[in-house]
């Protein structure tokens, strides 16, 4: 399986304080989630949005979370509100991310039960509680 994460700053201001932190995510989420956890999705696509003078983005949080059947791709929004990084420091940013990414995955978790497409329930929840508690070492 793998993971993917985009993202859309709000301003030039986010993008340069919160990209670095999602670079670090993503590069633990594609060490730590590689395993295969479902019968037919290949991809989770997470964007990351990220509030900013000149674009708000909403609600704050996990959100949008869609199961693509055609592609086998399940994607999701994390959004992060302009309070939440600026004039905040890195390791506030950082459990914040954390905890929606969290989030993120536990609805994942809750969606793919219910369609009964998760094959692999434990190995994914601990994989991604393992990849959140590395992320914020």
């Amino acid at each position: 399986m793998k993971i993917t994460v985009g993202a859309q700053y709000g301003d030039p201001a986010s993008d340069r304080i919160v990209h670095p932190i999602k670079k670090e995510l993503t590069t633990h989420l594609e060490r730590g989630m590689s395993r295969d956890y479902f019968r037919t999705i290949l991809e989770i696509g997470i964007v990351l949005r990220v509030s900013g003078a000149i674009w708000k983005f909403e609600p704050a949080g996990a959100s949008r979370l869609r199961h693509n059947k055609r592609s086998n791709i399940i994607t999701a929004d994390l959004v992060i509100p302009e309070s939440e990084w600026r004039e905040r420091s890195v390791a506030h940013i950082k459990k914040y991310l954390a905890t929606i990414t969290l989030d993120c995955f536990e609805a994942i978790e809750e969606k793919t039960k219910k369609s009964k497409e998760l094959v692999y329930s434990e190995d994914f929840r601990a994989d991604s509680t393992q990849v959140i508690s590395d992320f914020l070492q």
